[in-house]
């Protein structure tokens, strides 16, 4: 629902960090896609394990796309992913961003997996920040496109500052 690569929120902080992005539509902590690339399942555990080791920060958001998936895989996930990452850029700080929901209220399967992965990374000892809790998009719905679940441009300029807010505290 935006204009492209230059007008998403990586690429709006890529003058203050230097974001290599591991993400491929419909994936999550626990859901896979088994198109990117062809014949491998992808999700966040197996993104982490790309992580680079000389990463000073590994930012992990999400994910929206686990809201039918058992809470407690999600918080397994989770801890896999993280513990994966942890292990991968020794010393880098980990920061994790819960789902941020597009729609308000908020669903509750975007809440349970937004509590389940709160709950992995207190038990991974790594920074969550809750963007539900914070009401990232709460009131925002001119935001989003068309399609009620993605960002417009106006949507990741206004992401932008909030990861940068996050990433600075």
């Amino acid at each position: 629902m935006d204009s492209g690569a230059d007008a998403r929120w990586p690429a709006l902080i890529s003058d203050e960090y230097t974001v290599e992005l591991f993400a491929f539509g419909g994936t999550g902590y626990v859901r896979t896609r088994d198109d990117d690339p062809p014949g491998e399942d992808t999700n966040f555990v197996t993104h982490a394990r790309e992580v680079d080791p000389d990463s000073d920060i590994v930012l992990m958001i999400g994910s929206v796309n686990d809201y039918l998936a058992d809470p407690v895989e999600i918080e397994a996930a989770a801890e896999e992913a993280i513990g994966l990452a942890q292990a991968a850029a020794q010393g880098a700080r980990i920061v994790v961003i819960g789902p941020i929901s597009p729609t308000w209220p908020v669903p509750d399967g975007y809440a349970n997996a937004n509590t389940a992965v709160g709950l992995a990374a207190a038990a991974m000892d790594v920074e969550f920040f809750d963007a539900i809790d914070a009401g990232w998009f709460e009131g925002h719905e001119d935001l989003i496109g068309e399609d009620t679940l993605h960002p417009t441009d106006a949507g990741h300029a206004y992401l932008a500052e909030l990861i940068r807010d996050v990433l600075a505290s």
